[in-house]
């Protein structure tokens, strides 16, 4: 699994939806994972949230983080 902080200002929206992907080259990425309508950041400023994951995967040495939907307000 993996965590994600979020900031502590009110005004600024907060991560809603995302997809995790993972390489060891930076050219080829592989999906992770993919949340969609996640309102906890929204509902705890600065929150710290874990995500667990559905399955194991393999080690990777590089993440990105792809927004798929707008910040919440």
């Amino acid at each position: 699994g993996y965590t994600l902080q979020t900031h502590n200002f009110l005004r600024n929206g907060h991560i809603v939806g995302w997809c995790l992907y993972g390489s060891n080259d930076c050219r080829t990425w592989n999906l992770i994972d993919n949340v969609s309508n996640c309102l906890y950041f929204q509902q705890h400023l600065g929150g710290i949230k874990y995500f667990p994951l559905a399955s194991k995967t393999i080690y990777y040495q590089y993440f990105k983080i792809e927004q798929t939907s707008a910040n919440s307000m």
